[in-house]
């Protein structure tokens, strides 16, 4: 289990903007792909799946010019096939992405913790 806890604030924000935590996992594609890193112009280049985890919308989840702390979300994951509950990964990656229609509008993201948790 991996937990990721943040803080955030929003400035500007209308009814229709909010924004979300995405994650891929494995470079984001098979077991073959490295994620269109390779210098290699005979390598396949692939495109980073992003898959959304939890989004916020203003409004109606956060109001504007608020200190929200502690905001958790959580991971599921595990490195086996044990048949177990979770996303099977080797390597995961966490962005933020703001969903908005106006480049005055903001997300502050502050105290970025990924925390890997035991059980």
């Amino acid at each position: 289990v991996v937990k990721l806890v943040f803080s955030y604030y929003a400035n500007s924000m209308e009814e229709n903007d909010g924004f979300c935590v995405d994650y891929s996992i494995d470079n984001g594609g098979g077991d073959d792909d490295d994620g269109g890193r390779s210098s290699s112009s005979s390598s396949k280049t692939t495109a980073r799946a992003w898959h959304s985890k939890e989004c916020w919308h203003a409004m109606e989840d956060f109001d504007n010019g608020i200190w929200y702390d502690d905001i958790d979300v959580i991971f599921h994951l595990r490195n086996d096939h044990s048949g177990e509950d979770g996303m099977v990964v080797d390597s995961l990656r966490i962005r933020f992405r703001c969903k908005t229609n106006s480049l005055h509008d903001d997300v502050l993201i502050d105290r970025v913790q990924l925390l890997g948790l035991v059980g």
